[in-house]
């Protein structure tokens, strides 16, 4: 143990009192924490707060002072006070009380017109008939009192350089009867819009229908339900032909008590004609279906997909190719016989081989081919296998094929 001690010397941390302290010349010492503030920096602090509080014043005045001057003087006005800005007081205005005798209106009362008085029968003159001769005048004014009305109105729906007008000439009798129409502008002659909103207002008297109780349902296949089936032949649009497709699940009743078509049911399906240019789906007529107890049940029913929509839908070929073509390759040729035609015409003191009846001719040919096969229609492709969806159009009876019977 007294090596260890020897080996390692621990010095102490505390300080001997004899030993003296080891100071550097200059060095500062470590200033007092509660050393009090001089009067000059506590004036300096002062005077940055005063002048903070001044500064932070003066924006909160000039901020309030904009937003509030508006409405002091808003409020001044609708009270009817003096307001006052700088220097110069206005005082609100006042109308002026007027006088009686500029206040009454003295207008002097209109004289009636006096027609002239009429001439007697001893001063007109008389004709051998004894009526009275009319000047020319007279004449005039009576032509224009016993004349019809013509008036005329224009409409125009696609501008106003399409317009077009029409007349409809009223007689004193139309007029004083009132069937012209002078009560309603929209009913007058000529007014196509008027015609339709007249069509518009008048009502449709619809028949009224019956309902009638179904009854037992038991033996009732109901219009509407669909029939799941598997196509069992490709089909081609191109010629009309026959199509059919096998039932995938059993058809119930309308209660849902009796199997009225078992899964394995043939239905039968026809196309009559195949597809119209821009049409993608085809309709397919299914007329009849074929139980495997040999039953045979009309449908006369159309066919469409799960979702509702009529026709089956599959590849379309618009036969491009067909029918454009031949047209293109006739078209091709005959650039090439025309750049052959006016190398043949270049003057370059040779003979000269003039080709334009051959150029005629190709464009003659090219416009008879276009039409012969521009109107090929487009085909309908569809693989044997799909899914085919039958969707019952009308009711279906079958009391005449089945019977019910109680158990015991």
């Amino acid at each position: 143990m007294s090596d260890l001690k020897n080996k390692f010397i621990f010095r102490s941390r505390k300080k001997k009192e004899d030993e003296p302290e080891k100071n550097v010349d200059g060095e500062r010492s470590i200033p007092s924490v509660n050393k009090t503030m001089d009067f000059q920096g506590k004036l300096t602090k002062w005077v940055i707060f005063i002048a903070s509080m001044g500064v932070a014043g003066l924006l909160f005045y000039n901020f309030y002072a904009d937003n509030l001057a508006p409405k002091k003087q808003k409020s001044a006005d609708e009270a009817g006070e003096e307001v006052t800005g700088g220097n110069t007081s206005i005082r609100p205005l006042q109308t002026p009380t007027l006088p009686p005798e500029f206040t009454e209106e003295k207008t002097p009362p209109v004289a009636p017109r006096e027609k002239p008085p009429l001439p007697t029968a001893s001063q007109q003159n008389l004709d051998a008939n004894g009526k009275p001769v009319l000047t020319r005048e007279e004449i005039i004014l009576k032509r224009r009192e016993d004349a019809p009305v013509a008036f005329s109105s224009r409409s125009s729906r696609n501008g106003a350089s399409s317009g077009s007008s029409s007349s409809q000439v009223v007689t004193p009798e139309m007029a004083q009867a009132g069937t012209a129409g002078a009560d309603s502008p929209m009913l007058g002659a000529g007014n196509t819009g008027g015609d339709e909103f007249t069509s518009n207002l008048k009502p449709v008297n619809l028949a009224s229908m019956k309902a009638s109780y179904m009854g037992n349902t038991d033996l009732l296949l109901e219009a509407g339900r669909e029939i799941k089936c598997t196509q069992f032949e490709a089909i081609d649009s191109t010629l009309p032909g026959q199509v059919s497709c096998i039932g995938s699940e059993d058809v119930w009743s309308e209660s849902q008590n009796v199997l009225l078509m078992e899964k394995g049911t043939r239905y039968l399906g026809i196309i009559r004609k195949g597809l119209a240019n821009g049409q993608k789906r085809l309709f397919v007529m299914w007329y009849e279906a074929r139980t495997p107890k040999k039953v045979r049940v009309p449908l006369l029913s159309g066919g469409g997909d799960s979702l509702g929509r009529s026709g089956l839908d599959g590849y379309v070929s618009t036969h491009f190719w067909e029918r454009f073509g031949a047209a293109i390759l006739i078209s091709v040729i005959d650039d090439t016989g025309t750049y052959l035609a006016n190398r043949g015409m270049s003057n370059d003191g040779q003979t000269n081989i003039n080709f334009g009846n051959t150029a005629q001719a190709g464009g003659e040919v090219t416009s008879e081919v276009l039409k012969q096969t521009a109107n090929i229609p487009p085909t309908l492709l569809r693989n044997q296998g799909s899914r085919v969806y039958i969707h019952v159009a009308r009711d279906v009876d079958f009391s005449d094929v089945y019977s019910l019977e109680p158990t015991r």
